[in-house]
């Protein structure tokens, strides 16, 4: 695996660990199966961290911890290097805390308080988590199946199992636009990528396969792509 593909880092234990994660707005941390996001603008950031060790797997669910300084006098960026610093800068640690402390129901959500900041705990599903770290849990197929699901293209195409995957067109309002470039069509050059984004956010898409034997992997009617199933083909993630 490419690390610097999906901004994977061993650990986060130093300031220039956290730097690190300003700079480049999200890392998958391998040593805690984390993934950590920064988001918002200038001062105005907030922090997520996903438990990813449960992700692909059926049944479970992956802890999803927000962090919220509501209105403190110190921008948001710097209420949370506070509480980086009181945590000396050390990742793990700051998962046992969040981990450990005790939320109370609020709004159908579950809430507590650590160093100035409300945490707000949700629950997401396993099979809709991404993690570059578990992909092996996505088994490659042994025959081609008699009716494809998108968990079947999901395995293939992690796996390698194909050839010539394309983009076959998308299409938005803004069709003048669409047509100067193309519709996009033309090859998918970065197939985890592509499932990393149906994991995440799988609502509207289906497959099937077309009359030229081409597995077919749309978003409703606007994002069409298509791949010849190859199971002889494999890659290692």
């Amino acid at each position: 695996m490419n690390k610097d593909k999906f901004n994977i880092v061993d650990s986060v234990k130093t300031v220039d660990d956290w730097n690190n994660i300003f700079e480049k707005l999200y890392v998958y941390v391998q040593s805690s199966q984390v993934k950590v996001h920064i988001y918002g603008q200038g001062d105005d950031r907030n922090m997520v961290i996903v438990l990813i060790g449960n992700a692909y797997k059926r049944s479970e669910i992956c802890y999803r911890y927000s962090f919220d300084s509501g209105y403190s006098t110190a921008s948001r960026k710097e209420s949370l290097f506070e509480l980086i610093n009181e945590i000396d800068f050390n990742l793990d640690h700051l998962i046992g805390l969040l981990v450990a402390a005790d939320y109370k129901e609020r709004n159908g959500f579950y809430e507590t308080n650590l160093y100035g900041f409300t945490i707000q705990r949700s629950n997401r599903i396993a099979i809709q988590t991404f993690s570059p770290f578990c992909l092996e849990r996505l088994k490659p197929l042994k025959e081609l199946p008699k009716k494809w699901t998108m968990a079947h293209a999901k395995r293939l195409v992690v796996n390698g199992q194909f050839d010539d995957f394309r983009c076959d067109g998308k299409y938005s309002s803004d069709y003048a636009r669409d047509a100067e470039e193309n519709f996009s069509r033309g090859p998918i050059t970065d197939p985890l990528e592509f499932i990393k984004d149906i994991i995440e956010r799988p609502s509207g898409w289906k497959c099937f396969i077309d009359e030229e034997g081409r597995l077919n992997i749309d978003c409703h009617d606007f994002n069409n792509n298509s791949l010849i199933p190859v199971l002889e083909n494999r890659i290692k993630n």
